[in-house]
């Protein structure tokens, strides 16, 4: 879309610093190009709706400006420094053994045969993965957690999960030239304001090193504490509450099935089902393809776009057209904007001779809708919106002869849309919406079939 739009030149006609703005489009550009390839990988749809979920659940990382705010993993800021350092995420009790037992053991981790040194600095390393099976459950079941507590292999890797938790600690409380800020939140009754995990990773048998639970960060003798407020500081404190107590839920080895594993996300357009068609109405007039356009999605795609500028003025002239269809890299394929325009008040005539003149008209209305355990995202082409209620539509570019398109046997048959019609009305019913009927429009074939 900012490639199409041509938004790296809007942006320079911005007086302010255009530099910044073309930054950001390229770090938006790059997300999605990572964001596509996860889709690939998970097998999903990718989706503007899907996209903007990504972005808020990653962090979009660029150049940025030197002079703003940076964010960074305690392990990036190694070796660089600021005049003011913010330290995040202080209330995470690290050496929580129920959390450890959960983050230590499942998942994917690298184990190594034996600990890297300068005569062997390449030692065996296997990977091991132990599957989530507790369902919903955050914790591991205190039967099984208390043997893999006792197990060689987990006091190892708690061991070394502390050590490396202080090396980063030291790291962040290391990167400000003059001011260091804690990030603490409020703790509930009973809970600790921030403690040090007790292994410090070191020889403490050493008479420079300080006792476990104390720190020496700066190297300048200054001790830091367990930031441990006694009862009665918290006391004095207004009460925040009980704290917290452990759920647990007993483990059902048959409940979990990965072999029949589903995308959470689908697109209508996957969604599956033959419907039957009622009416079909056939306009004499079609949209010439001039070239092979290699991908008619594409060329699908700048047909509506155009639809939707032509319903918002229909007095648009054909350099405007011709701009849009050339964004497209199509000029070589649309090349009789007449043909378009005709398309689109064929269709228009028709739906006001159907249905009468709408009240109002969505072109690529949103929606996202929870179903049966998935997320259907997508957006709606065409709603004719009449007193009465909806008229769906959506557009395909299938340019095959009418015949094949209504033949319940051919593998383009237009029923076969039934199954993206019905996640289309069931979103807008949900929202209370009346949909009185659904068609699929074939602007390049000039043919609308109701289903």
């Amino acid at each position: 879309m900012i490639i199409l739009l041509d938004l790296f030149n809007e942006v320079k006609k911005v007086e302010t610093d255009a530099m910044f703005g073309i930054a950001c489009l390229q770090i938006i550009i790059n997300t999605a190009r990572v964001y596509e390839e996860h889709c690939v990988q998970m097998n999903l749809p990718a989706t503007i709706d899907g996209f903007i979920a990504y972005i808020e659940t990653v962090s979009p990382t660029g150049m940025g400006d030197a002079k703003g705010v940076q964010l960074h993993t305690y392990h990036s800021c190694k070796g660089l420094q600021w005049k003011y350092v913010i330290l995040m995420s202080l209330n995470t009790n690290v050496s929580d053994l129920k959390k450890a037992v959960r983050g230590e053991t499942y998942g994917v981790h690298p184990v190594y045969v034996e600990e890297p040194t300068a005569e062997y600095p390449y030692p065996k390393v296997f990977v091991r993965l132990t599957p989530w099976i507790y369902g919903t459950d955050r914790n591991v079941p205190d039967e099984i957690s208390s043997v893999i507590e006792e197990s060689a292999g987990f006091k190892q890797a708690y061991k070394a999960m502390l050590s490396e938790t202080n090396r980063v600690l030291y790291v962040g409380m290391t990167r400000p030239q003059d001011v260091l800020i804690l990030n603490i939140e409020k703790p509930k009754k009973g809970g600790k304001l921030l403690q040090w995990p007790k292994d410090n990773g070191v020889d403490t048998a050493s008479e420079s090193i300080p006792e476990q639970g104390d720190w020496d960060v700066f190297g300048t003798g200054h001790i830091f504490k367990d930031f441990t407020l006694t009862q009665e500081e918290f006391d004095k404190q207004e009460n925040y509450g009980d704290t917290d107590s452990t759920l647990s839920m007993r483990l059902n080895i048959e409940e979990p099935d990965f072999r029949t594993k589903e995308p959470r996300y689908i697109s209508p357009s996957h969604i599956r089902k033959c419907g039957k068609i009622g009416k079909f109405y056939e306009f004499e007039h079609r949209i010439p393809i001039s070239n092979n356009p290699g991908d008619m999605a594409t060329v699908g795609n700048c047909i509506h776009q155009i639809f939707a500028i032509i319903e918002d003025n229909p007095s648009v002239n054909g350099t405007i057209l011709n701009n849009i269809i050339r964004s497209y890299g199509l000029s070589a394929v649309l090349t009789d904007t007449d043909s378009i325009l005709s398309a689109w008040k064929k269709l228009y005539d028709k739906l006001v001779l159907l249905h009468g003149k709408p009240v109002k008209t969505y072109h690529e209305r949103p929606f996202r809708m929870d179903y049966d355990g998935q997320t259907i995202v997508g957006s709606i082409d065409l709603v004719w919106q009449t007193q009465e209620g909806n008229i769906l539509v959506d557009f395909k570019n299938n340019p095959m002869a009418a015949k094949y398109i209504l033949d319940p046997d051919n593998e383009h048959f237009a029923g076969w849309y039934a199954g993206q019609l019905d996640a289309y009305q069931d979103a807008l019913e949900a929202a209370g919406e009346n949909i009185l009927q659904r068609y699929i429009y074939y602007p390049v074939r000039g043919l609308l079939v109701e289903i």
